[in-house]
């Protein structure tokens, strides 16, 4: 088994993120091969510096590299939909008389974002239109 390095995945991740169309300037993935965690993988993702951390665990590297793909994609994904999340933590944590109005429409806003940003990635995979487009 051939262990990749960290700076081998993230230039894979980075790959990756041109190629889905991630909003995300950079992108750090550390490997912690002795870590005892039952999960793959995690990603911190901080909108501030417009930079995702992901960190893979044992388990990562146990996959094939059809798991391996599927595993940075799906931790790649989590940029764009945790926004969503942070706005539904907002909701749940919402100050007693805030419209409700107002968290609603800024749910909406980020849900709408992230089903733009699938049918952005989903498209190029789908037939063309069979007739003449603008």
């Amino acid at each position: 088994m051939h262990k990749p390095t960290d700076k081998q995945v993230t230039r894979y991740a980075e790959r990756l993120m041109r190629k889905m169309k991630i909003t995300c300037r950079q992108a750090f993935v550390f490997i912690y091969p002795h870590n005892a965690s039952e999960d793959i993988a995690s990603v911190t993702c901080n909108y501030d510096t417009n930079c995702l951390n992901m960190s893979l665990f044992p388990l990562f590297l146990l996959q094939d590299s059809d798991g391996q793909r599927e595993t940075i994609v799906h931790e790649l994904l989590h940029w764009e939909v945790n926004r969503l999340m942070m706005t539904a933590d907002a909701l749940e944590n919402r100050p007693e008389g805030d419209p409700p109005g107002i968290t609603r429409k800024r749910f909406q806003t980020e849900l709408e974002s992230i089903v733009d940003f699938m049918a952005r990635l989903i498209a190029p995979a789908m037939p063309e239109v069979p007739w003449d487009a603008a």
